[in-house]
């Protein structure tokens, strides 16, 4: 009977050491490294595809049903990719009038854009034209990363010379803030599949943190094809999830999935 018990217990142990658990985001997370003049698109543990960007660098990306990409400076180029990285033939000229722009957003009807070293956040058509100053933060630190909140119309900004995560109204005010693991924050992004946060950084590339609005730390994930490549860009597909194969838990999922693992070992001991 003790033979038995201990297989029992065995078999909970093996199962919850040996079951492989998604880290990375659940959306997939398209980001590009205007540098290596290249897009990246990443999902869970792995990157789904990439592609050469058409005019390099381009950074800024806004993602809905497509990929539209641009260049960082005034009256930079730009082109519209599919999530498969297909250029659509149309492309773009940047409205940005002054400054540097490397990561962009989009709430479907605008783009958004943070000038890097000015802290001037702006509005665009989803053409990358009409540029609109919407606040200004304020040239004492450098900001670069930011997205769009759709739960309360409002924007994430990350900051470049400061380990810092902020939401603002589309009026400028201070919603709420959090420290970041580190500074130089790029590639800033909501996964709108669970509402988490991602972003990288230039301290760091290749390795993505994930972090909740309330800036709880949830987990990282490393990609080893992107450890030499500056994503300053990034931003999330609204287009349908793709099937992965490993299974998706949070931490309390897997947490309580060994509780119930852990009930079945006692209970075969019990009968034992």
């Amino acid at each position: 009977m003790a033979s038995r018990a201990r297989c029992g217990v065995v078999v909970v142990a093996v199962f919850l050491c040996t079951a492989t658990w998604a880290a990375g985001p659940i959306s997939q997370y398209c980001l590009s490294a205007g540098d290596q003049a290249t897009n990246w698109v990443v999902q869970d543990a792995a990157v789904v595809t990439s592609w050469a960007q058409r005019i390099s660098p381009e950074y800024p990306v806004a993602v809905g049903t497509t990929v539209r990409a641009v260049g960082y400076g005034p009256g930079d180029p730009g082109t519209e990719y599919t999530l498969a990285g297909v250029q659509t033939g149309v492309t773009y000229v940047s409205g940005l009038v002054a400054g540097d722009m490397y990561d962009g957003a989009s709430d479907g009807v605008y783009n958004y854009g943070m000038i890097y070293g000015t802290g001037e956040v702006i509005r665009f058509d989803l053409d990358w034209s009409n540029p609109v100053v919407l606040f200004n933060l304020g040239a004492t630190s450098a900001y670069l990363g930011i997205t769009y909140d759709p739960t309360n119309n409002s924007l994430w900004i990350g900051g470049w010379s400061s380990a810092t995560i902020s939401n603002y109204t589309l009026a400028g005010a201070l919603i709420s803030s959090f420290a970041a693991p580190t500074s130089s924050i790029t590639s800033l992004a909501l996964d709108p599949a669970d509402n988490t946060l991602w972003f990288g950084s230039q301290n760091t590339q290749g390795t993505f943190y994930q972090y909740s609005k309330a800036g709880v730390q949830l987990s990282t994930e490393t990609y080893p094809s992107l450890v030499s490549q500056n994503t300053l860009g990034g931003e999330f597909s609204a287009e349908p999830l793709v099937a992965v194969d490993v299974p998706t838990l949070g931490p309390i999922g897997i947490a309580v999935l060994g509780v119930l693992l852990a009930g079945i070992g006692v209970a075969i001991l019990s009968r034992m």
